[in-house]
C-alpha cells in the first residue's frame, strides 16, 4: 500500500509523516482526552522558552522532563535543547536546575552559581506557566485536574 504524502501545510503544522506516527498521535490525543489534561503550552511557546533559556549568559542548563504516558521523569541531562523531546506536545513538564556547579579541581569544592533570578526573568519574559518545585523550576506543558499547577 503506497504511503499517503503529507501536504506542505500539514508538514508546516507538524502533522505525522507515517502511518505509525499518525497512530501514535491519535493515541496521544486519546490519552490527553481520557486524563482530562489541559494544554498550557504549544510548540511556539516551547521554542520561546528554549531561546530565552539559551540566552542566559554562562548558564549551563541542566534539565529533566516528564513525558505524557511515562511512569517517571527522565534522568537529569545537560544536552539542552538537543535532548528535549519533540514534538513538544508530549511534554507534561520540564524541570530546570537553576544552580550551576563548576568543577574547580580535586582539592577544592565545586563553585556554585545560582541562576534562579535569571531563569525566572527569562520565563516571565515569554509568559509561560512555571512553578518552584523545591530547588527546581518546573515549566508546565499540561495541567492535570487533580494537581496544583499554574
Amino acid at each position: 500500500m503506497p504511503r499517503k504524502k503529507s501536504t506542505p501545510a500539514q508538514i508546516a503544522q507538524g502533522y505525522p509523516f507515517t502511518e505509525e506516527q499518525r497512530k501514535d498521535a491519535e493515541r496521544l490525543r486519546r490519552y490527553i482526552e481520557r486524563e482530562q489534561l489541559i494544554a498550557l503550552m504549544n510548540d511556539t511557546k516551547w521554542r520561546k522558552v528554549i531561546t530565552a533559556l539559551r540566552h542566559i549568559p554562562n548558564f549551563p542548563i541542566r534539565f529533566r522532563v516528564q513525558c505524557l504516558r511515562s511512569d517517571s521523569p527522565a534522568t537529569w541531562d545537560s544536552s539542552f535543547p538537543w535532548h528535549v523531546p519533540q514534538p513538544y506536545n508530549v511534554i507534561e513538564w520540564l524541570d530546570i536546575d537553576p544552580i550551576a556547579h563548576f568543577h574547580r579541581g580535586q582539592l577544592i569544592s565545586d563553585a556554585t552559581i545560582d541562576f534562579t533570578e535569571q531563569v525566572v526573568q527569562a520565563l516571565q519574559s515569554v509568559s509561560v506557566p512555571f512553578s518552584h518545585e523545591g530547588p527546581f523550576i518546573r515549566i508546565w506543558g499540561y495541567a492535570r485536574p487533580d494537581t496544583t499547577s499554574p
